[in-house]
């Protein structure tokens, strides 16, 4: 599905991240959570995550990760910090030539 011309959606991703309220406006936007439940477990698991692909739909991954790296995490809230922490590992796993789309995955 298409949000609107590509360089439309690149101007309003750029402006958006130009601060640390919109940079966390759009990593929250990109969080994933999946539930795993394992043979024999009372309760899932949960796993907060993002996917590369779904990132640089947006903005290149390296200026994204600029913009993360200048944010103060001290006083953030449980979501923005669970945000900041998939974007972090998200580009671990890209460092490390990992697969996004791993349903084990333990990260």
């Amino acid at each position: 599905m298409a949000w609107g011309k590509k360089e439309d959606v690149a101007i309003y991703v750029e402006t958006l991240t130009t601060t640390d309220v919109g940079t966390l406006q759009l990593l929250r936007s990109l969080v994933v959570r999946s539930v795993r439940h394992g043979l024999g477990d009372y309760v899932g698991t949960e796993r907060f995550y993002m996917r590369r692909v779904d990132i640089e739909a947006l903005i290149p991954m390296d200026v994204l990760a600029t913009r993360v790296t200048k944010l103060q995490t001290n006083g953030l809230g449980d979501e923005d910090l669970r945000a900041a922490q998939a974007f972090q590992k998200a580009v671990e796993r890209r460092n490390a030539g990992k697969s996004d789309d791993d349903p084990f995955a333990k990260d």
